[in-house]
């Protein structure tokens, strides 16, 4: 299999890039036609392979180096967890004097052995966040849920028509036994049901007497009904 060669460009903003010198989707786009297309259409310069590299490292190197001096580990884990980050592999490598390897798992080794105690205390703030930031999505998330049960209930108590999920949310909420047959007919045979009883089934769905209970035992739960 033929090796694939490539042109070699840079754009006005100095950032270093490369295509195939065969368009294998329009093979009338040749070699000269997409050379020509880089200079005048995109107002790129042609550059050699070793510019190419050259840019692509010492972009790299700039970056890493900002990276490497404020020790921002996150960062810097971020850039090298990749294996196709090979500049800035190397200008780690350069910056640090620990030759990486070429594999994640034994370069994340690396990493560890180098930062010693400054990795474990990061690694402990940046778990403290996640933890923090899980919490803080749970009362999120547990706000909403009081929220929506609250609407469900007032709606109820109002006489207005609920789903078959909201019913059900309701005898979670009061803790009313409900058998997972009436469980299973109420999600998918009923699409409303009101406190007096009325409920609205699918055309062909069997009333399920523990349906009957759950909505009785519910109504008294709630104080609609007197024991």
């Amino acid at each position: 299999m033929a090796k694939t060669e490539y042109i070699y460009y840079k754009d006005k903003y100095g950032f270093a890039s490369n295509i195939p010198t065969v368009d294998k989707y329009n093979p009338h786009r040749t070699e000269e036609v997409i050379r020509d297309e880089i200079v005048n259409k995109y107002g790129c310069e042609i550059i050699t392979e070793k510019e190419f590299h050259e840019i692509r490292f010492n972009n790299a190197m700039a970056r890493m180096k900002t990276l490497f001096e404020n020790e921002d580990i996150g960062k810097i884990f971020g850039w090298l967890s990749n294996n196709i980050n090979t500049y800035s592999i190397k200008a780690f490598s350069q910056l640090s004097g620990v030759k990486l390897s070429r594999t994640w798992k034994k370069r994340k080794e690396q990493l560890i052995e180098y930062y010693g105690d400054k990795y474990v205390e990061w690694r402990k703030a940046k778990d403290e966040a996640i933890a923090a930031n899980e919490k803080a999505k749970a009362e999120k998330d547990e706000q909403e849920w009081r929220e929506e049960l609250a609407r469900i209930e007032k709606e109820y108590r109002a006489g207005k028509a609920i789903s078959g999920r909201e019913f059900l949310n309701l005898c979670d909420e009061y803790k009313i036994d409900t058998h997972i047959r009436t469980r299973g007919f109420v999600l998918k045979q009923v699409s409303s049901i009101q406190k007096d009883g009325r409920i609205w089934v699918n055309k062909k769905a069997k009333y399920a007497e523990g349906f009957r209970i759950a909505l009785h035992s519910l109504n008294r739960a709630m104080g609609i009904e007197k024991e």
